[in-house]
């Protein structure tokens, strides 16, 4: 049931792409009205957590969902403008690259041992990363400049994701995610903000941009991640994450009519085949136990 909710949340997630490219507006601003207004529409079960603890409200609660929010803000920031710079299915094959470094980041947060079948697996999926960006070079600079962004986005979205992990048994979880994707709403509108930005919407598409990414994409999409990072071990959260390029592309295909340059078909099978490699061959193991602290 858990991997089922999980290619949900894929689907969702992927979608991202298609609500980026309908809208104009600032990316830093799409990110801050795309986190507030999910926090928004989640702040009832985050009072559900908070009576449940059974406990006064205090802000020191908080505290681990701070820098994962700082993390998610800068993820969105590089992800929406890289996104718009090159095509659908790029933008998602870069920015789940996640499983090129949650091993490391498992390992030395949690201990959660890198297995020789997922340095295998990551190795592969970096040789698919690598062709596509030197295929990227050749045909299109401006793809090159947009991949170079999303992989940022990808560290970023990579360590706010291990954070999930890290702190799954210390709060729950809605108390936990609200105030992570309040804590990038707020950074990313400041930062929107005395950039300069235009902060208005200003098109129906911005609009459907705005509510498409904030209800499907981070309530939808983002949240199912967090769930998944305390359910299943965390390598293979990131693995899962990989099949948001099938969905972005076929999305992208059928609502923006892009079409993949065809050496993105070979970069997409190096790529998921790291994966593969890892359900097939590795196994799945449950992650060493973490104690619990449920202190504020």
């Amino acid at each position: 049931m858990v991997l089922l909710i999980m290619m949900f949340g894929m689907a969702t997630a992927a979608s991202s792409v298609v609500f980026i490219k309908l809208g104009t507006i600032n990316s830093l601003a799409l990110s801050s009205y795309r986190l507030l207004l999910a926090s928004l529409v989640l702040f009832p079960w985050f009072l559900r957590d908070l009576k449940a603890r059974g406990e006064a409200f205090h802000i020191r609660q908080i505290y681990p969902s701070l820098l994962p929010g700082v993390f998610l803000a800068l993820h969105f920031s590089f992800y929406i403008t890289g996104a718009r710079m090159v095509p659908g299915a790029h933008a998602s094959l870069i920015t789940t690259l996640s499983p090129l470094v949650m091993p490391f980041l498992m390992f030395f947060m949690i201990k959660e041992h890198i297995t020789k079948w997922e340095l295998i697996g990551s190795t592969l999926s970096l040789a698919g990363a690598v062709y596509l960006g030197t295929q990227d070079s050749r045909f299109a600079a401006e793809y090159l400049k947009g991949d170079i962004i999303c992989f940022f986005g990808m560290i970023f979205v990579a360590l706010y994701m291990a954070f999930a992990r890290l702190n799954r048994k210390n709060t729950r979880m809605w108390f936990y995610t609200v105030p992570v994707y309040l804590t990038g709403g707020i950074i990313c509108f400041f930062l929107a903000l005395f950039s300069g930005a235009d902060m208005l919407p200003r098109s129906s598409g911005d609009w459907i941009s705005i509510l498409g990414l904030a209800i499907l994409c981070t309530v939808g999409g983002h949240s199912i991640n967090n769930y998944g990072m305390r359910k299943l071990r965390g390598q293979l959260v990131s693995l899962i994450n990989l099949t948001q390029i099938l969905f972005a592309a076929l999305l992208s295909f059928f609502i923006l009519g892009e079409v993949p340059p065809s050496y993105f078909y070979p970069a997409a099978l190096l790529i998921l085949s790291g994966p593969l490699v890892v359900i097939l061959l590795g196994g799945h193991k449950n992650p060493e136990p973490v104690k619990a602290d449920h202190r504020a």
